[in-house]
């Protein structure tokens, strides 16, 4: 069913206002609670670098401790791991692992987006369209989104997988690969796209981009984590949903947070990064037809038999319906 907001039930002003004071300064008396969360340092994830930025979280009561890392396949994999709390990731590292945990619960997406993942490939090679990758070797992270986006653009060009030559590489490894000719092409997405193109010199690079495939990243915890620390994990949405109101009503406050979490960055690819995703906090039947795609891909691949998780049941709404009851409108949702 789709979830809809009630309104709020009138009187009592008089008695509501210095209760609410009084709530406030209990609340700003206590120590905030300490969340451990697992983020990928990408454009992709900018409402928590705006939260950051701008104090909400701290706001909403809460300590957070960052873990970053490179991308969402190993920041899902610290929470399996029970190292964080809560995870950033895409919906490729989820669907990979919801086949063997079903105790994944996904909170609300953090960003959507299309052309964010991308295929660069060296000029002098002579490769430049999808048709030309046939016998050429690219390398990818595995269990990334830039593997399902691999999959995906050569069953829409009718390339079969066997005809690319398709080696691993973790992403640290990527740009240099490509540079040093090893490789013909690499699956990357922001900012190492950016670092891509600069390591192939003025008009080296020939850039890939596809619309058939859709991206989201999604907020995830455990299931334990959502049965016992739920106070948190509610604070965690509201700092988010503030970092989104933030960003919306100032253009400066995303790019400005990016550049002073991610110093190292240039500034030109954190720009480009953001320009392709849409930050938003949701949970919608558009999530759930994502999951449910990837899944069928990835289960296919891999040869997995009987019938893939349910993902509706790993949606956990409950919480963005507290704070942003407009944004789940998914059928069916728990």
């Amino acid at each position: 069913m789709s979830f809809r907001h009630g309104g709020a039930r009138g009187g009592g002003v008089g008695v509501a206002l210095p209760l609410a004071a009084v709530a406030l300064l209990v609340a700003c008396s206590r120590p905030p609670e300490r969340l451990v969360m697992a983020r990928m340092a990408q454009p992709a994830g900018v409402l928590v670098y705006v939260g950051q930025d701008h104090g909400t979280f701290r706001a909403a009561g809460l300590d957070v401790v960052w873990r970053d890392y490179p991308a969402g396949r190993d920041a899902l994999s610290a929470l399996l791991a029970h190292e964080v709390d809560v995870a950033v990731a895409y919906t490729t590292p989820v669907v990979l692992q919801s086949f063997d945990h079903p105790e994944l619960r996904v909170l609300t997406t953090l960003h959507t987006g299309r052309r964010n993942c991308a295929i660069v490939l060296r000029r002098d090679r002579g490769i430049v369209s999808a048709e030309g990758l046939r016998g050429r070797t690219i390398a990818l992270t595995p269990g990334t989104s830039a593997e399902y986006f691999m999959g995906s653009l050569l069953a829409y060009s009718a390339i079969p997988a066997s005809a690319v030559h398709v080696i691993n590489r973790e992403p640290n490894g990527l740009v240099e690969a490509l540079r040093t000719g090893e490789v013909d092409g690499i699956v990357v997405w922001p900012p190492l796209l950016g670092r891509a193109e600069r390591a192939l010199g003025p008009n080296g690079a020939v850039v890939l981009h596809s619309d058939v495939y859709d991206e989201a990243s999604l907020v995830v915890t455990r299931a334990d984590v959502l049965a016992t620390r739920r106070p948190a994990l509610l604070a965690l949405i509201r700092a988010l949903a503030r970092a989104e109101a933030i960003a919306a009503d100032d253009p400066a406050a995303a790019p400005a947070a990016l550049a002073r979490a991610l110093p190292g960055e240039d500034p030109v690819d954190l720009r480009s990064g953001l320009a392709r995703v849409t930050p938003r906090l949701g949970l919608d039947n558009r999530t759930l037809t994502l999951l449910d795609t990837a899944a069928e891909w990835f289960g296919a691949r891999q040869g997995r038999r009987g019938p893939p998780p349910r993902y509706v049941d790993m949606l956990a709404p409950s919480l963005l319906l507290e704070v942003e009851p407009e944004a789940v409108t998914v059928e069916g949702a728990r």
